[in-house]
């Protein structure tokens, strides 16, 4: 699958994210075609967010790959029972999303105690049929919210890309 993504490194307000793992491709064989080739503006998503809780190692890059699934499952479903979306273009709507993870460094220099984090990027393309840029981005702040209480971090950054190009980082602080 071509990504249309930025998944590099980057820096917000004195934090660093660094990518240091292989890439993840969850669910590239539910698609009937690569949104990459299907469409001449890419939405995507970036969320990262840190594996440990008050500096003890907690969760793991499958603890966050599951709950995104179900996160943006369960808006999936809630879409298409308000007839907002009808169905991912070129996909099963039953399937679970797909999505990019993978595992890097989250370097905060003004935290001296724990300076470095294990953590992970979970990157998402807006694919579905009814689903508004303004849509997506919503839902994609839902749900980095929602992850950031459920695995209770101080705080979770969201990318939103347009083309591959960030288009805004908001940094969600507890």
């Amino acid at each position: 699958m071509k990504i249309v993504a930025n998944c590099g490194s980057f820096t917000l307000n004195g934090w660093r994210w660094k990518p240091l793992g292989k890439m993840l491709v969850v669910g590239e064989d539910n698609y009937g075609v690569n949104p990459v080739t299907r469409h001449k503006v890419i939405y995507a998503a970036r969320i990262i967010i840190g594996l440990d809780v008050a500096g003890v190692p907690t969760h793991d890059i499958q603890d966050v790959m599951d709950a995104f699934a179900v996160l943006r499952q369960r808006q999936i479903y809630n879409m298409q029972l308000e007839n907002k979306v009808t169905a991912y273009m070129g996909r099963d709507p039953s399937v679970a999303p797909s999505f990019v993870a993978q595992k890097g460094m989250w370097i905060d220099p003004r935290n001296k105690d724990q300076a470095q984090e294990d953590s992970v990027q979970i990157v998402v393309f807006s694919d579905l049929k009814g689903e508004t840029p303004e849509m997506f981005q919503a839902n994609m702040e839902s749900i980095a919210e929602q992850m950031r209480i459920d695995f209770d971090q101080s705080g979770v950054i969201l990318e939103h890309q347009k083309n591959g190009l960030v288009e805004q980082q908001v940094f969600f602080e507890a």
